[in-house]
């Protein structure tokens, strides 16, 4: 009985193991996430989740003005009503670099003297006024970290789901694998086609929300 020759049993193994090779790469083995993936936003992260327990958020030695409220009859013609003045580069050395554009939206931030104004005359005292400014701030920079963390997240997870899908095989490639094989591609195929789907939302949303960001900062100008 003839015995096949060592090169023979080569080409043989190697025309069958092309094909489950292929998809054990594709499929099986699916790349994992860096382990870095969110670390374009981990400083706003960690900005954010530091302050959770924390009643103020800036020092309380910006500069602030008094003058007349406008609450003249509840509070006669003292001068109570607040205006917190911050600059924005020592504001910068509170928050982290990724937050500056989100203050710069902001509708009290002033463009033309880079210094945020914050106004209150709703208590009946200068101190009550000042610390209502100060809450304000602290609010709306909780509000930028957020957005910021919740848009980068998401462009995160588009990335990751465009990098997880598998590639498209032939027709001939589909042939020469088993039923369960061919079975178990076309349903994560399907599966990959429905998180593009959603990609692609997420996408027009983050598109959506930066073009009215270029409005707000064009109308500003």
């Amino acid at each position: 009985m003839l015995r096949p020759t060592a090169a023979a049993l080569g080409a043989l193994s190697s025309q069958h193991t092309t094909i489950p090779s292929l998809l054990s790469r594709s499929y099986s083995k699916r790349p994992n996430p860096a382990p870095n993936a969110d670390h374009d936003v981990s400083a706003t992260k960690r900005w954010l989740v530091a302050q959770e327990n924390r009643r103020e958020i800036i020092p309380r030695n910006f500069s602030v003005k008094y003058s007349r409220s406008s609450i003249t009859k509840k509070y006669g013609n003292a001068c109570t009503k607040a205006t917190l003045q911050i600059p924005l580069d020592a504001l910068s050395k509170e928050i982290p670099p990724d937050m500056i554009e989100g203050v710069k939206n902001l509708k009290s931030y002033e463009l033309s003297t880079d210094i945020l104004e914050i106004s209150s005359d709703q208590g009946g005292i200068q101190k009550e006024n000042r610390e209502i400014c100060y809450q304000k701030l602290d609010g709306s920079l909780r509000q930028i970290a957020t957005d910021y963390v919740a848009r980068e997240a998401a462009k995160n997870k588009v990335s990751l789901s465009r990098k997880e899908r598998i590639p498209d095989l032939s027709k001939s490639d589909l042939r020469q694998m088993s039923f369960s094989k061919r079975k178990a591609y076309f349903q994560q195929r399907s599966k990959d086609q429905r998180k593009a789907k959603s990609a692609a939302k997420v996408e027009e949303k983050l598109r959506k929300e930066q073009v009215q960001i270029e409005r707000s900062q064009s109308g500003r100008r």
